[in-house]
């Protein structure tokens, strides 16, 4: 899908470019396993991490949405490769993105 933006006039016109069917390079069970094992339906926003202060004012903001059968659950970070030496939680946050980049053999 592709959005194309009219600053001009502040409109966004949606486009559908192109659609392909997606599966992880070993496997679905593998990839959820490793998911849950990095706590993605558990990961606090990283707002909400005592001590982290994220003082970047630019950046990629990964934001998460997630949900089981009894759970649903939407958290976002900001640049966490920044924070990830200090914090596991951000350190998880880095290791989903680059396990979804592996998987899906997305070069960044």
């Amino acid at each position: 899908m592709s959005v194309d933006w009219n600053w001009e006039k502040l409109t966004e016109k949606v486009t559908k470019k192109q659609e392909k069917t997606l599966n992880p390079k070993h496997g679905w069970d593998n990839f959820v396993k490793q998911l849950f094992a990095l706590q993605i339906t558990t990961l606090p926003n990283m707002k909400d991490i005592p001590g982290l202060k994220d003082g970047w004012t630019d950046g990629v903001t990964y934001n998460v949405e997630v949900a089981t059968n009894k759970q649903y659950r939407f958290y976002g970070y900001h640049l966490p490769d920044k924070f990830q030496d200090k914090y596991w939680q951000a350190k998880n946050m880095v290791d989903i993105l680059e396990l979804i980049e592996v998987e899906f053999e997305i070069t960044p």
